[in-house]
């Protein structure tokens, strides 16, 4: 299928884009085509909470993980298909 605007690369801004490995932390999601988010994954691991703050942003409650650095997947409500990697977050 068609890949969502938000799938583009470098449509979605992450702030901040890094936190500690423990997660809890909120990170703001900016960007277009952010209403139909269901999901955000980091990495593999899903976001214990998404909440849309408005169409284009998304405050999501990061999961904990080992440090490093994973890729951010969007999944719509509409589908069980994942909308694409589209933002990196830094786990330190």
């Amino acid at each position: 299928g068609a890949a969502s605007p938000a799938a583009a690369a470098g449509a979605l801004r992450v702030v901040p884009s890094g936190g500690p490995a423990a997660g809890a932390n909120t990170v703001l999601l900016e960007g277009p085509g952010l209403a139909r988010v269901h999901r955000v994954l980091f990495g593999s691991s899903p976001s214990p909470s998404v909440r849309h703050v408005s169409a284009s942003r998304l405050a999501v409650v990061v999961p904990p993980h080992a440090p490093g650095t994973v890729t951010l997947t969007l999944v719509p409500a509409s589908t069980s298909g994942r909308s694409g990697a589209i933002a990196r977050y830094s786990y330190r």
